[in-house]
């Protein structure tokens, strides 16, 4: 698009930019519905692994005797 077209408005009395985010609208809606969908999902999934992580951090692999001696 020239400059000098970007501030000039069609019959309507809109610019490009007006006339994009007009049409757009219903576009603009899935996009921030997905978007919600999505973080709900991820948050999901880092809290299920979240949990996992301190329990596989201190667990001694194997497990233990009675000694007190890994088993491997």
């Amino acid at each position: 698009m020239q400059p000098s077209f970007i501030e000039r408005e069609n019959s309507n009395g809109l610019t490009p930019r007006e006339l994009f985010s007009k049409e757009h609208e219903e576009l603009l809606e899935k996009a921030k519905s997905w978007m919600e969908r999505t973080a709900n999902s991820c948050m999901l999934v880092s809290t299920v692994i979240a949990t996992g992580v301190p329990s596989a951090a201190f667990s001694i692999p194997g497990g233990d005797n009675d000694d007190g001696i890994p088993i491997i």
